[in-house]
């Protein structure tokens, strides 16, 4: 059905885009030193090129819904990091953290899932893609220039790639 296909798009399009090396800099950033969530934040910038966003107060409202999953997360990125293995490790610490990277994808994969179905179920009606950078700018209201600059940084390739 057609929103399957929209959040196949949304994991294909996020996948392309983390690939770049700078991004996936870009993206760890944004998560460990301004708290951000990446998955939402991709799925914001998805949702907008599309045209899937009205008011931005309602996307906000969405993206602050899945504030459960963001919460699991969390919790299991602390997880993996604190068993992140040495080298020298025996091959079943390698095999355990491995699997803690598997869970956190999957339950990443689940957030992006759930928030891409509901701004498609959601989704302003026209269809006609919004000005991304103005409209998550809008939802997100950055309290610094910097933090403006590398998120304009993300939505520049998200679109790149819509």
């Amino acid at each position: 059905n057609e929103e399957d296909v929209w959040v196949e798009t949304v994991w294909a399009g996020t996948l392309a885009v983390y690939t770049d090396p700078d991004i996936q800099r870009l993206c760890l950033s944004l998560q460990d030193d301004d708290g951000l969530c990446v998955p939402s934040l991709f799925c914001l910038g998805f949702a907008a090129a599309a045209g899937m966003i009205g008011a931005p107060d309602h996307a906000a409202r969405l993206i602050k819904g899945e504030a459960p999953r963001r919460k699991e997360i969390d919790q299991l990125r602390v997880g993996r990091r604190a068993a992140r293995p040495r080298p020298c490790d025996p091959p079943e610490r390698h095999q355990a953290y491995e699997a803690l990277k598997r869970q956190e994808l999957a339950a990443e994969r689940a957030l992006m899932d759930s928030l891409s179905r509901s701004f498609h179920r959601e989704a302003a009606g026209d269809g006609c893609p919004l000005a991304v950078e103005t409209t998550v700018l809008a939802i997100l209201a950055p309290t610094s220039g910097t933090l403006a600059g590398r998120l304009r940084l993300l939505l520049s390739a998200i679109t790149r790639n819509t």
